[in-house]
């Protein structure tokens, strides 16, 4: 990252971005499959919502371990996931045709339909276009999938109301969000780092939002 730091100094906001967060790198999936599904869950609903409904799935259906009094659950498996119908999602809160679309593609990657783990062999532009063909998959689902698995930092996009609201925030100090167009020339001025700029202030704005406790 440090050519994308360097290049952050020439924009003030950023660069005050960047010193707070310096060193961080995303977290990682271990599975294109896990990135995939937690991101269409995040779909258009609150941060925190979507949160809460990975928890829920996660310690109802994935294989868990006991450590030191703790209890540590693993992302579930597809193959789990293609044996459930809608109504054993229902708890997820998010709409019947996203529950549709994570059971089909649960069932395509168990059918050997779609190898997602593939992708990891080939560019991410490759990436990012096949993922586009699965249903309910569009550009900024397909970022943040690529963004999780890959390491590799896609910009987002102005679909996201979050970063539009983070642009306001932190670069015209006003409330609400920027328009689309704005947004997206705004991170097109960073050139090829617009995807690190991007992702870099929607964690700034997560944390200033849901500040972590003192450990």
């Amino acid at each position: 990252l440090t050519d994308f730091y360097q290049a952050a100094q020439g924009d003030a906001v950023l660069r005050r971005i960047v010193e707070r967060l310096h060193g961080l790198h995303l977290l990682r999936t271990p599975s294109m499959f896990e990135a995939l599904v937690v991101t269409m869950i995040e779909q258009q609903i609150a941060l925190s919502a979507a949160q809460k409904a990975e928890r829920w799935l996660v310690e109802t259906y994935g294989e868990s371990i006991t450590h030191d009094g703790g209890r540590y659950h693993a992302f579930p498996t597809a193959a789990v996931l293609a044996q459930l119908d809608e109504a054993a999602l229902t708890p997820l809160k998010i709409t019947f045709v996203r529950m549709r679309r994570i059971l089909a593609l649960a069932r395509a990657v168990c059918d050997g339909s779609l190898d997602l783990e593939s992708l990891r062999e080939g560019t991410p532009q490759y990436a990012h276009d096949v993922l586009l063909r699965i249903s309910g998959v569009g550009h900024w689902t397909a970022a943040w999938t690529i963004n999780r698995t890959l390491g590799v930092y896609r910009y987002i996009g102005s679909a996201d109301v979050a970063l539009r609201a983070a642009v306001n925030h932190y670069w015209h100090g006003l409330p609400g969000r920027a328009g689309r167009a704005e947004t997206d020339a705004h991170f097109a001025a960073f050139g090829a780092y617009a995807g690190e700029a991007c992702v870099y202030t929607l964690i700034a704005l997560g944390l200033e939002r849901y500040p972590q406790a003192n450990a």
